[in-house]
């Protein structure tokens, strides 16, 4: 649910507003689904967890997450 929820705000947001969130779970399904839904709408999206963390891309966020996400 938090994720349909914050779905609807970036929807409703005006354009100009930063866009980008963290969503939190102990549940891997429920951050596989959140991701699919985000993907959907066209939001980029970067999940980390166990079946992601030899991805170049998720090392390379790990390294140092504020460089990564300017």
């Amino acid at each position: 649910q938090l994720a349909l929820d914050t779905l609807v705000s970036l929807d409703q947001s005006p354009a100009h507003c930063a866009r980008s969130i963290v969503l939190f779970s102990d549940s891997q399904r429920q951050c596989q689904i959140a991701e699919e839904i985000f993907e959907l709408r066209g939001y980029p999206t970067l999940r980390v967890d166990s079946k992601t963390s030899t991805s170049k891309e998720v090392k390379e966020f790990l390294k140092d997450p504020d460089t990564y996400l300017e």
